[in-house]
């Protein structure tokens, strides 16, 4: 597994969480995921183009137009979302990390078809990784992971989502040419 982000907090937090996960469920994800990132800039998310207010996500790995995760050997990765991150203290961010991992767990242990079996689930599947996290002795990072998206980020962002939104519809033209010029491209090099 490599971890793809220079980002100090997130691997402060991600050797924390480490320190607290059994052996054997360690050694699960370590196999499961291929990699940890961290995307630094703002996101979308969604068909209507929705401010991403995500701390991390687990995504499965796509190999052309077939998903990793419905091959013979699933594989995913976790993506932080650091201007998310950034708003938590570091006692909550131990309890995202944690989370991630143990959503990680189960869908190794989900295999072929893991993203779409948990995403039919997410309600619940949120409740089981909160659980898993307890277990790791994670608890008091998770409530106060729950209690600072509720009492600060999610006003924060309300507050501030316009003005991010305002920015990012700024540089999209860029983005746009950018991505439509990457997506060139990777056609031209899976031509040959």
């Amino acid at each position: 597994m490599m971890i793809l982000t220079r980002s100090r907090r997130i691997r402060r937090a991600l050797r924390t969480v480490r320190t607290r996960i059994p052996a054997k469920n360690w050694q699960v994800i370590a196999s499961f995921l291929v990699r940890i990132r961290a995307d630094s800039g703002w996101g979308f998310w969604g068909l209507m183009g929705r401010l991403d207010r995500s701390g991390g996500k687990l995504l499965p790995l796509y190999k052309a137009v077939v998903p990793i995760s419905d091959q013979k050997n699933p594989r995913g990765q976790v993506c932080f979302n650091l201007p998310v991150c950034r708003l938590y203290s570091d006692r909550a961010l131990v309890g995202l990390v944690a989370h991630e991992l143990a959503h990680a767990l189960r869908a190794a242990e989900f295999g072929s078809g893991w993203y779409e079996k948990m995403d039919c689930r997410y309600p619940a599947e949120e409740r089981i990784a909160d659980a898993i996290v307890s277990r790791w002795g994670l608890d008091s990072h998770i409530r106060r992971m729950r209690h600072e998206r509720k009492m600060h980020l999610t006003p924060l962002l309300n507050h501030r989502e316009p003005k991010i939104m305002q920015l990012l519809s700024r540089h999209a033209p860029e983005a746009v040419k950018s991505a439509r010029e990457r997506l060139k491209v990777s056609r031209i090099v899976g031509a040959t």
